[in-house]
């Protein structure tokens, strides 16, 4: 790759590439990743411009109206220094140094995968170095899962096996099952340790299936002792039976030796999309645990070891002004903290209030600076839809009120990130799995009914006006 910086750059450049394609990556549907993604190399890097070359114009112009702060901020989290990036078109002949698809992967030595999986090309993800116990911040959001995942690290297949850890995107779910490799590891070098997610998983069955290898494949995954799969809802469909069905033999192979097995998912093993009742019954057996968005106060917590981490001065009433904005995820949390640093270190700039705003513009309009509550996101689609609220909150089963209701419980869980607790109460007392599998319906009518990203669009933009958000409580 062509370079004009001194020293040995070239390789922290590479995990750099890697780990970004991996996080952004998981931010974008896959219709987006494969259409995106696939197409990008890093062409050069010149003091903190990094050009990245696509090989069409359509990505490229797309990439660089939508993507280009966010591969800017995660660039720059990996890097530890302000990074912007240059989208450019590939040249036919071009040849690039680094492809995500053959370079090496960061962090290997640290990973012991299952005996003869490297070579068959079953390997397993590397751990990022950064997720840790000691860089996870506790509050009482993730406090139950936090204190499961150091008991399976100390003793791991003795206690709570398998561990099942649910949450949204970007609360620390992946932060957790990382940290638990890395403890394994130090406490047992010699441990095999496997740390796949879903998408991965299913890649593998296929290619062992496409290859004939399936015998070899079945080697590699049953003869480790901690396995941890990330984003299992990724093979839990009604078209992954192949799939479905290795995870399962793969599961019991491991389980009936007592080797630990945790698991991570966006939704409880009740929502999930499994065909075998089999294979859901064994995701109950262990432990399951959630990870909600964190209060205000742990935010805070976050932002000041972020900045420290990063050795940055930032003011605590700008961290305090980031904690009450961004409450969406903790990677947005972090993404926007390193925002503001990068932006401070381009410009030249102090980092004040004024500053921070003025850089957080966009992520104040997207995360919302007011405060949706599930009351006034009920009584919104009740008025979209010529219902009375009670009839919301009421036991009426018939589709005219089940469909709002779904709606009013997905966007108050949305917008508002209200606990499924505070939701189920606003709406007559229903249970958590309830308002679970409320969210799940209208994910999947989003995925198969054209007019709904409308409806939702059209509903999300009446709560969000003046009117709305001042009523309720």
């Amino acid at each position: 790759m062509h370079r004009r910086e001194s020293g040995g750059l070239t390789a922290e450049l590479d995990r750099a590439w890697h780990g970004a394609i991996r996080d952004i990556g998981a931010q974008m549907g896959d219709w987006a990743r494969n259409a995106y993604l696939d197409n990008l190399r890093p062409v050069s890097l010149e003091g903190p411009i990094l050009t990245i070359g696509a090989t069409n114009e359509f990505a490229r112009s797309r990439l660089e109206e939508r993507y280009s702060r966010t591969f800017e901020s995660v660039l720059s989290d990996q890097l530890r220094r302000a990074i912007r990036v240059k989208f450019v078109m590939l040249r036919p002949a071009a040849s690039p140094t680094v492809e995500p698809e053959k370079g090496p992967t960061p962090a290997a030595p640290e990973v012991s995968s299952a005996s003869g999986s490297d070579m068959l090309g079953f390997s397993s993800l590397a751990l990022n170095p950064r997720y840790t116990f000691d860089c996870f911040v506790v509050g009482s959001s993730n406090r139950l899962a936090h204190a499961a995942a150091q008991n399976v690290a100390n003793s791991p297949g003795r206690t709570y096996n398998p561990l099942f850890i649910y949450g949204g995107v970007g609360l620390g779910k992946t932060h957790l099952m990382q940290a638990i490799g890395h403890h394994a590891l130090q406490a047992n070098p010699g441990i095999r340790v496997v740390y796949i997610s879903g998408e991965t998983f299913l890649n593998h069955v296929v290619t062992a299936i496409r290859d004939g290898r399936t015998d070899a494949f079945r080697q590699a995954y049953r003869t480790v002792d901690l396995w941890l799969v990330d984003d299992i809802q990724f093979i839990a469909s009604k078209e992954q039976s192949r799939t479905e069905a290795e995870f399962f033999h793969t599961f019991n192979a491991l389980y009936e030796t007592n080797k630990q097995i945790v698991i991570s998912s966006d939704r409880t093993p009740q929502d999930l999309q499994i065909m075998d009742d089999r294979l859901r019954s064994r995701f109950e057996m262990g432990l399951l645990t959630d990870i909600r968005m964190p209060d205000e106060e742990t935010r805070f917590a976050i932002l000041q070891r972020k900045a420290s981490s990063e050795q940055a001065r930032v003011p605590d009433e700008v961290l305090k002004y980031i904690a009450d904005m961004v409450r969406s995820s903790v990677r947005a949390l972090e993404g926007a903290l390193t925002r503001v640093i990068a932006s401070a270190s381009l410009t030249g700039s102090n980092i004040t209030l004024e500053t921070a705003r003025e850089w957080l513009a966009d992520y104040a309009s997207r995360d919302g600076h007011v405060r949706i509550t599930p009351r006034q996101v009920r009584d919104a689609v009740a008025r979209h839809f010529g219902l009375k609220p009670e009839e919301l909150a009421g036991k009426r089963r018939d589709r005219a009120v089940v469909v709002p209701r779904q709606i009013a419980m997905y966007l108050a869980r949305e917008l508002g990130q209200a606990s499924t607790v505070q939701i189920g109460t606003v709406f007559g007392g229903r249970d958590h799995s309830t308002v679970l599998h409320a969210c799940q319906k209208v994910r999947d009518m989003l995925e198969t009914d054209t007019g709904a990203a409308q409806l939702i669009a059209d509903i999300t933009s009446a709560i969000r006006s003046p009117d709305s958000l001042g009523e309720g409580d």
